[in-house]
């Protein structure tokens, strides 16, 4: 085989490796496409699917495979937190929410869920450690699906935890998001707390 012949095989295989490249990208960005319909936003309905939410049942903690939408059926409240044992999602921000959660309730708030990309092994050992009540479950989104498609996840890399929800509180009606307070950060102020989800709850 000639230099010629050679060189214009090594060209058409690179040609071939970059096509490639291209196709997948594009297929990557119209997966995102789809899933930016669903971002949450005020006005919109949460994305329908297979969640595992981590419940008190009698003095136990469990975790269940239910639907998105029978669980985010009525009044809800979805609260995202970095992650389990984190220091302000167990001194504070969690906390607040299960020390309220009658408080809420008779203000119409069936049930109270805490998203975070956890396994739910870990999130029942975070609950316990909590006192937690059945008012308040958690939603266990170990791979971030649920994450990724609600567009509030955070990279954490740099602080050796990865990719996790940030931190953020939401008003649910009906699987309808009503209210949403976004600190667009794990970081925390009053947006997300337990307390301008009360006054919201007054409007």
């Amino acid at each position: 085989m000639c230099i010629r012949d050679r060189y214009q095989r090594r060209v058409h295989g690179e040609n071939k490796k970059y096509l490639k490249e291209m196709q997948s990208l594009t297929k990557t960005s119209k997966l995102w496409s789809t899933l930016g319909k669903r971002f949450i936003s005020v006005g919109q309905q949460l994305p329908k699917g297979q969640l595992t939410v981590v419940e008190k049942k009698g003095n136990e903690w469990v975790s269940n495979t239910v639907s998105s939408d029978t669980i985010f059926n009525g009044k809800c409240v979805l609260v995202g937190f970095p992650g389990a044992f984190t220091p302000q999602c167990t001194s504070k921000h969690i906390p607040e929410y299960i020390q309220k959660s009658q408080e809420l309730k008779q203000k119409g708030v069936s049930k109270v869920y805490a998203l975070a990309v956890n396994d739910p092994f870990v999130l029942q050992a975070f609950a316990k450690s909590l006192g937690g009540d059945e008012n308040v479950s958690f939603i266990a989104d170990g791979g971030a699906v649920f994450t990724k498609q609600l567009d509030v996840g955070c990279d954490l890399t740099d602080k050796g935890l990865g990719y996790r929800a940030r931190r953020f509180s939401a008003i649910v009606e009906n699987n309808k998001v009503t209210q949403f307070n976004d600190e667009k950060s794990p970081n925390m102020t009053d947006l997300s707390r337990v307390g301008t989800i009360l006054d919201q709850l007054k409007k």
